[in-house]
């Protein structure tokens, strides 16, 4: 069963989804389309919530790798930002053990 809160905050609140203006995504700030950013909570949060810990930091190594590999061949500079944005939300998630 899921927590009913997260470590921030209580779920459906929206922070920080927007990113226009140049400024640079945080972990806790989904970068995507719209059909991520109008959800209210990043789909992470939920599985944060949901998943043993060491699942959820494999989720989060598996997507970055992921997107690394195919780069090159599909998504470009943009697979590499989100390649990036997972990086950065399980260095957030390991800082957040000490």
């Amino acid at each position: 069963m899921c927590n009913t809160t997260s470590k921030r905050g209580k779920w459906g609140v929206v922070r920080g989804a927007e990113h226009a203006g140049g400024e640079t995504p945080t972990p806790d700030r989904t970068v995507g389309p719209a059909h991520y950013t109008e959800m209210g909570i990043q789909p992470w949060e939920v599985m944060e919530a949901c998943m043993p810990r060491a699942e959820f930091l494999g989720y989060l190594r598996g997507n970055a790798i992921k997107y690394l590999m195919r780069a090159d061949r599909k998504g470009g500079v943009e697979d590499y930002r989100k390649a990036k944005h997972y990086l950065e939300k399980l260095v957030s998630v390991l800082n957040e053990q000490r």
